[in-house]
């Protein structure tokens, strides 16, 4: 955490970078040279871009010092020869320098269209995760910042799996949430079962790390197609030689606490498995007392937006939160949650996935094709609704509505998949039973 004295410092010097006109060629330096300190403290935590741009500038030079040797370093070592259906044509062979150039050019290629996601995903996760106004370059908050994101962000993962996501296959178990309702202990307790796969997550982060993927509410610069949900998990062939070959069990899972409250996430999680053809997942819900549930999320939260004061951050995002964001206190987030604007964020969120046209053929069942969210989105969340309507202090008072989270999962999913609602009589009252959601009270987690 920062200190009183560190956070005032970084404000006053906030107010001096607004002051300058342009920067300078020394700023500009100065900046470069701190992100490449980021850089180096991130290769040695062990991620792979940073490492990557390492081999790259150590790359340069030693090709640098091959043109010194060019008589030797153009030696023609490699004989490569093409045999024609007539002719043979033999080509000059490659030499260690023109090898070198490829390799040089690959890993050039790999950095250059690395740090283009991460600055993209760092605009991104500035504006609508940490709710603030990214900052310009060449100032002390952009480096901090950015270097702070260049140490979390993954992205030639998120590049490789997005590639093959066709190839991976879909969770056995999605942790719907609720935050701060147990889902990482119970994450962990699934994570230690035999034949256990955890989610890829974009940050490299310990409390989320092998846990949630943030898939469904738009970390991946709010792209949420059902057709790339794969990317987060295992190849097909790792299960294949699981179970076919080895003979061991397999599941993977998906902890993402913020998908039960999300007005989005249900029906999206539905259509990916109802386009696979496959038989929806287990949902599990964990539960609290809601009054605990929600003094600990604000809690939690308020020490995510310290963290993101810590990276420099300090201008509020209230072009897309509102100037209400962020509320002082509990008790402003309960009448902020159930504002006029939080309600018609949540309704026009909710409107995204809802058509008028949003039954197939036979009546029954549905697809997203014809919302506003794949006709005029793209399958890309506006930012306003990531990663929750109005910011995540909005749900304070909303995550601990179970029932009514839980009820449009259940509605939602019988559209999809037209399971029948079992009754059971409870003192009296004829109430449906849960046919897709399973419940996890946190008293019960331990046992």
């Amino acid at each position: 955490m920062c200190s009183k004295e560190e956070r005032q410092e970084r404000r006053r010097r906030a107010r001096r970078e607004k002051t300058h006109q342009a920067p300078t060629i020394l700023e500009c330096m100065i900046a470069l040279r701190g992100i490449a300190g980021h850089v180096t403290s991130s290769a040695k935590n062990g991620q792979l871009l940073p490492r990557l741009t390492i081999v790259l500038v150590v790359h340069c030079i030693l090709h640098s010092s091959m043109l010194v040797l060019d008589p030797i370093s153009r030696l023609r070592i490699i004989p490569v020869s093409f045999f024609d259906t007539c002719i043979l044509n033999s080509y000059p062979g490659i030499s260690f320098y023109d090898i070198s150039v490829l390799l040089m050019a690959a890993n050039a290629i790999l950095n250059i269209v690395g740090y283009m996601l991460v600055y993209m995903l760092y605009q991104h996760s500035v504006s609508t995760i940490f709710n603030r106004i990214p900052p310009k370059f060449p100032s002390a908050a952009f480096v901090s910042s950015l270097g702070a994101h260049i140490a979390l962000l993954r992205p030639l993962e998120i590049m490789f799996r997005y590639l093959t996501a066709r190839f991976r296959v879909l969770p056995d178990i999605i942790v719907l949430g609720e935050v701060r309702c147990g889902t990482t202990s119970l994450c962990q307790h699934l994570s230690d079962l035999p034949g256990c796969h955890k989610p890829f997550c974009l940050w490299k982060h310990p409390e989320l790390d092998g846990k949630e993927t943030f898939y469904f509410v738009g970390h991946y610069l709010g792209y949420v197609a059902p057709s790339a949900y794969r990317m987060c998990f295992p190849l097909s062939v790792t299960k294949w030689w699981n179970e076919r070959v080895l003979g061991k069990p397999f599941f993977t899972y998906d902890g993402c606490a913020q998908y039960l409250t999300s007005p989005t996430a249900a029906a999206l999680i539905a259509e990916t498995y109802q386009r696979a053809g496959q038989d929806p997942p287990v949902l599990v819900a964990c539960v609290r007392d809601p009054v605990d549930q929600a003094i600990s999320w604000w809690r939690y939260e308020n020490n995510a937006m310290e963290w993101g004061s810590c990276m420099g951050l300090s201008e509020w995002n209230t072009p897309l939160r509102t100037n209400m964001y962020p509320p002082r206190s509990v008790s402003e987030a309960l009448q902020f949650s159930s504002s006029t604007t939080v309600q018609k964020l949540y309704t026009d969120a909710e409107n995204l996935v809802k058509s008028p046209h949003n039954l197939s053929i036979d009546g029954h069942t549905r697809s997203l094709d014809n919302t506003d969210l794949a006709i005029q989105h793209r399958y890309r969340m506006p930012s306003w609704a990531i990663t929750w309507p109005g910011g995540q202090l909005s749900t304070i008072g909303r995550n601990g509505k179970y029932v009514t989270n839980i009820r449009r999962y259940e509605r939602t999913f019988k559209d999809y998949f037209q399971g029948s609602m079992v009754k059971r009589e409870d003192e009296g009252n004829v109430l449906p039973a849960l046919t897709y959601v399973t419940v996890v009270p946190i008293d019960y987690m331990s046992a």
